[in-house]
């Protein structure tokens, strides 16, 4: 799923189901009901350099993985969302690096499970965490983050984030 605009849809931008080595890749999904880019039970999927923003139901993000292994989630922006980019329960072995997550409401990477992989991502002016890790998140360096609102990352470690200071 390549190149789409998929934006202001009464449920999520994109949904991947039970597809396995799928790739979303260069999407725009703005606006939607609920979750920008939405992938379940979707083994070793690609999810990179997507533009996903302004989902705000209850449980929305921008990109939201449940129940998934192996996935690749890279240089993505996410941005004013309720949360950024999600690893929801039972998604472990994922790796989500070089993405960057700004003024999401709550938090800008969250991680449910241990066992996912967590670098080189930016969190900046995200509601109340930058990134949000479960104990045994492998911390795989390069993580930063400046302006969130309680705590800037909890279960990896950050510098602050390019021109600006750690709040």
């Amino acid at each position: 799923i390549a190149r789409n605009d998929a934006s202001r849809n009464a449920w999520n931008g994109i949904a991947l189901v039970g597809s396995e080595r799928a790739a979303v890749q260069a999407n725009r999904t703005i606006e939607n009901d609920h979750t920008g880019i939405f992938v379940g039970e979707s083994p070793r999927v690609v999810i990179r350099g997507n533009t996903s923003g302004g989902h705000r139901s209850d449980d929305a993000g921008g990109i939201v993985l449940f129940g998934t292994s192996g996935a690749v989630v890279e240089d993505n922006t996410v941005l004013g969302n309720l949360t950024g980019i999600a690893l929801e329960p039972d998604a472990t072995g994922n790796v989500v690096r070089g993405n960057t997550a700004v003024r999401n409401v709550e938090v800008g990477i969250y991680v449910a499970e241990p066992g996912n992989t967590l670098a080189r991502n930016t969190a900046k002016r995200n509601g109340v965490h930058g990134i949000e890790a479960a104990a045994g998140t492998i911390d795989g360096g390069g993580n930063r983050a400046a302006g969130n609102g309680e705590q800037q990352c909890l279960g990896v470690a950050c510098a602050p984030a390019a021109g600006m200071a750690t709040a």
